[in-house]
């Protein structure tokens, strides 16, 4: 299925891998390794700030009917050359659509691969997991129909997801939850699976670090967050240490260091509701109940 946001943890594990080997500088200028997006304000805009959503860089300026959402360098050339929404650092706003795009094109930059051929090579084939990014010829008879919720902002994401430009784009990913968990076991695992290693201990440690905090007008609602994924909001009563991420219409990938574990929905329904999905929260108690907790 396509797992719409999901899918930025993938993103994020691709790009820490190499800020993990040194190739990148969180706190270096996005345009020391993309220079063309030194334009319009953003010449010292740092990496951090995309991992955080306070780039500024938070949707596309122009109308994207306009465009073929599938040409990746069309896609990065406008968010290189935009004028940043809002100031950059001064507050979190969801890059919904942007984040696989300034995340992946950084990786295309820093390894000379595609952000598809990157996963699939470093991640995918690594661990045996079943996702992908981009509609291929290779995976588009076994994607599922996706049933959209009857009115809600996720219907308006389907219906423009729906389009064959956008499936094709390598910035939507697709897999199931068994391909997920695998993904998310490994960092909950301290950066190692089965004897693969992707990411060091420390790095894993750092995710949970927090690069920004408040009030996101994309969710009306505060969201707390460390390198590309969310962390403990304050005053919440889940496990401090763990990490997660969803998608539109509910599917969702955490994990849990303490625990050494992570979890992974992935449904063909969408929910109607932005956040917080019960379909997603109540198999996981189940979960914890198995194991005691």
């Amino acid at each position: 299925m396509n797992v719409f946001s999901t899918s930025k943890v993938m993103v994020a594990l691709c790009a820490l891998m190499l800020v993990d080997r040194g190739k990148i500088e969180l706190d270096a200028p996005v345009a020391e390794y993309w220079p063309e997006f030194a334009q319009n304000g953003k010449e010292k805009r740092p990496v951090r700030q995309i991992f955080a959503h306070t780039s500024g860089v938070s949707a596309f300026a122009e109308p994207l009917e306009n465009y073929d959402f599938s040409d990746w360098e069309v896609m990065t050339g406008l968010l290189a050359a935009q004028k940043p929404i809002y100031e950059p650092g001064t507050r979190p706003e969801y890059h919904g659509i942007t984040f696989n795009f300034l995340l992946g094109e950084l990786i295309r930059r820093v390894s000379g691969r595609s952000l598809a051929k990157f996963f699939r090579e470093e991640v995918a084939e690594p661990l045996n997991a079943d996702f992908h990014f981009g509609y291929s010829e290779k995976i588009k008879d076994r994607i599922g129909k996706m049933i959209r919720p009857t009115e809600s902002q996720n219907t308006r994401i389907a219906s423009t997801t729906s389009s064959a430009p956008v499936r094709v784009s390598e910035s939507m990913g697709f897999g199931n939850a068994h391909s997920i968990t695998r993904i998310g076991a490994l960092m909950a695992c301290g950066g190692e699976l089965d004897g693969v290693r992707l990411l060091s201990r420390s790095m894993t440690e750092k995710i949970r670090e927090e690069q920004s905090n408040g009030y996101d007008r994309v969710f009306s609602d505060n969201v707390r967050r460390g390198l590309g994924m969310a962390i403990k909001p304050e005053g919440a009563r889940t496990n401090p240490n763990n990490f997660w991420w969803g998608g539109a219409g509910g599917s969702m990938l955490m994990m849990n260091p303490d625990l050494k574990m992570s979890y992974g929905y992935v449904m063909n329904k969408m929910s109607a509701m932005a956040m917080g999905d019960p379909r997603v929260s109540l198999p996981a108690r189940a979960l914890y109940r198995c194991l005691g907790k």
